[in-house]
């Protein structure tokens, strides 16, 4: 099993780590569409009822197992200090477990991967945003802030589904590299713009 894997790695006892284990263990192997709470449950030896008091409902059960897969991988705090390492982090548990978000990816769920993304850059880059205008002293508006945080998650989120897309081929580091030409070079003056031509209209 690679290194970065979603895979649960120990064995858990309690009932809602062994419903999500049954559950990484068939997403390994098949599409999301093609699990239903009927199989989980008898593979965790459980009945529906119990499935239902636990999670709610599938999409409730799929956030919080991807919730839990990714913190084992990206720290309990999901925020890194550094954009990078949140980045670099994220592209390698993807690539670590391809099987799993491919087939989460490709199914009707995919919105589930999609939105945990989402959330996930807009933390960090809200970090690094705010983090270049505290080191560079640049007076900028907390809305001109989240505009340019907003900018690039767009940016990120678009550069990770078309990762997943394309495969997952790419290493991590390759692309990192460029990502982070493209940032330092780009994020201060871009702030520093802002600083220096406000929106009055506001």
């Amino acid at each position: 099993m690679p290194e970065n894997s979603l895979m649960p790695t120990e064995k858990n006892p309690d009932t809602r780590r062994r419903i999500m284990d049954i559950f990484f263990g068939l997403l390994e192997k098949r599409s999301l569409d093609k699990i239903t709470v009927r199989q989980i449950c008898q593979e965790a030896g459980v009945n529906r009822q119990t499935f239902y008091y636990h999670f709610g409902s599938m999409d409730d059960f799929l956030t919080e197992c991807m919730n839990t897969a990714f913190t084992g991988v990206l720290g309990e705090s999901n925020v890194p200090l550094r954009w990078e390492d949140g980045l670099y982090k994220l592209l390698t548990a993807l690539r670590g477990s391809k099987n799993i978000i491919h087939n989460i990816f490709f199914s009707s769920y995919r919105g589930n991967l999609e939105n945990f993304m989402n959330d996930y850059a807009r933390a960090i880059l809200m970090k690094a945003v705010s983090e270049c205008a505290k080191r560079n002293q640049i007076q900028v508006s907390e809305a001109d802030q989240i505009i340019v945080a907003r900018f690039y998650r767009y940016v990120f989120v678009g550069l990770l589904i078309q990762y997943i897309q394309d495969d997952m081929a790419e290493k991590p580091e390759a692309i990192m590299r460029r990502c982070h030409r493209i940032m330092d070079y780009q994020l201060d003056r871009i702030l520093i713009r802002l600083a220096e031509n406000p929106d009055k209209g506001r």
